[in-house]
């Protein structure tokens, strides 16, 4: 017949049992309950009996381990839903809810709050010709370098795929294009060959441009993000020669041959008047 006591000790190791722990951590947990039953099943008394000082002496150190374990494993969940786990950076749903809350806090202090969306340029190309390894080891490296090159009380966010919102409280969008620029300027992650990862950046400030809700804020940023990237595009066509000023150039090179075979003597074309 088992005693109180020994019905005290199968109840903690059935409650360890029902924990959500590892086979590990129950099996550390559980050890200390086990050499006390096995001290009570080598005493002479029949009825197995531990001393309650004993049992109080193995509950209070197995309390405080049960808590820092479930501490540590609400803080590892914790990270999982807050950090991506590719670029170190916060994901979208945490970023959305820090900066409801950073935004009110902005409006109530009557201060500056800008929000910088920020996309990789030709990040696609890259990753469909070097495969998403690669691309992965590029975005790790970018969030890194985001990281580090901001304020720890500015928040760098992984919206999606190769695009990054960052946080920038209580900066107006002067100093906040100053600090772009210097993040943005060495470039984001290295390419190889010298070449560097670069972004397209769009950038909204809340009394600047009158916005009264995150979101709007958000999406004002990512519209002149994209402006950029267009502008971007088109001055990289121009030193291509793949613009509309290539054909202007011909069609100018062309008028002149015309006017030329046009005078007798193949002599210059006259001036045409103003």
């Amino acid at each position: 017949m088992f005693s109180t006591h020994s019905f005290l000790l199968l109840g903690l190791v059935l409650m360890i049992a029902i924990m959500p722990l590892t086979l590990v951590e129950a099996g550390i947990l559980s050890l200390p309950i086990l050499v006390l039953l096995g001290i009570a099943s080598q005493v002479t008394l029949a009825t197995g009996f531990v001393a309650l000082e004993m049992i109080l002496a193995v509950l209070l150190p197995l309390a405080i381990m049960s808590s820092l374990v479930q501490f540590y494993r609400t803080i590892v969940a914790a990270q999982e839903v807050a950090f991506d786990p590719l670029t170190g950076c916060f994901t979208r749903a945490f970023g959305l809810e820090m900066m409801r809350v950073t935004f009110d806090n902005a409006v109530r202090k009557n201060v500056p709050y800008t929000v910088a969306f920020i996309d990789l340029d030709d990040f696609k190309q890259i990753n469909d010709r070097n495969g998403h390894d690669y691309g992965d080891r590029i975005l790790a490296e970018v969030g890194k370098s985001l990281i580090s090159r901001f304020r720890l009380s500015d928040m760098v966010v992984r919206w999606g795929g190769e695009e990054f919102l960052v946080l920038l409280p209580e900066v107006d969008t002067a100093h906040a294009e100053g600090i772009l620029d210097r993040v943005m300027t060495p470039g984001l992650a290295s390419l190889g060959a010298g070449k560097v990862q670069r972004g397209s950046v769009g950038v909204a400030e809340r009394l600047e441009d009158a916005i009264a809700m995150p979101q709007n804020l958000i999406d004002l940023a990512d519209q002149r993000m994209y402006d950029a990237k267009r502008r971007r595009d088109h001055d990289d066509m121009i030193a291509g020669e793949l613009s509309g000023r290539k054909t202007s150039v011909a069609a100018d090179g062309r008028a002149m041959a015309a006017g030329k075979s046009a005078q007798p003597g193949g002599g210059p074309a006259n001036q045409p008047l103003n």
